[in-house]
């Protein structure tokens, strides 16, 4: 795990000896320890502070030409968007957010330069919905999420190292609070880590007691 005013060491010392008074693997303790901070850590993040975004999302696409029939009859061509062979719309380099301060005439301006403008929305649940990607890897539980947020799964990801060097849970979220994190400092993501280091440490330290009572005096 990430370290955090010095956590790293207590923490690793402790997981170690649980491991071996347990006589389990020591990955098997760090990814207990993983799912304890991203619970906590879920809880502690705070939604997101605006429903409303003043953002849209710009995405370019290929176009072709298509011909079609009028009521009348008569054979015409339009610029409609091109399809791969997977029937999806073939995309043109990477998308970006322009403010609706600069979007002008609507979105039909933008489509005769082959690029769509779709109107982004920040859901308040979104930002506790980006811990889902972390949860689903952990096996945890992420119920009561609406339909519109399990997309969110792809803000966050987890990586578990267990090799003879390094034996270790790597979390990365990237929480969008108001915005889609442009303007504004990241004021939170400290207490966040806080919040999920102390629930991780506390309840290792608690079934690290529990099992030693056990063992030395049954």
């Amino acid at each position: 795990m990430s370290d955090y005013m010095g956590i790293q060491v207590e923490a690793q010392e402790l997981m170690g000896a649980f491991a071996r008074l347990k006589q389990i693997p020591l990955a098997k303790v760090v990814r207990n320890a993983a799912r304890d901070f991203a619970q906590a850590a879920q809880k502690a993040t705070p939604n997101a502070a605006i429903s409303r975004s003043p953002w849209y999302l710009a995405t370019r696409y290929e176009q072709t030409q298509e011909t079609y029939q009028t009521k009348r009859g008569k054979t015409k061509t339009r610029t409609v968007w091109a399809n791969g062979s997977d029937g999806r719309r073939v995309k043109r380099g990477n998308s970006w957010f322009i403010h609706e301060s600069k979007i002008g005439s609507g979105r039909a301006y933008w489509r005769k330069g082959g690029i769509e403008v779709r109107k982004m929305r920040v859901y308040r649940g979104w930002s506790k919905a980006s811990w889902i990607g972390i949860m689903k890897a952990l096996g945890m539980s992420h119920g009561g999420v609406k339909p519109q947020l399990e997309k969110a799964d792809n803000l966050s990801s987890v990586v578990l190292r267990d090799n003879p060097v390094n034996v270790a849970a790597e979390m990365t979220d990237r929480i969008a609070f108001d915005k889609f994190g442009k303007g504004g400092a990241d004021y939170t993501s400290e207490d966040i880590k806080q919040r999920g280091f102390e629930l991780a440490a506390w309840r290792l330290s608690q079934a690290f007691e529990q099992e030693a009572r056990k063992q030395w005096h049954p």
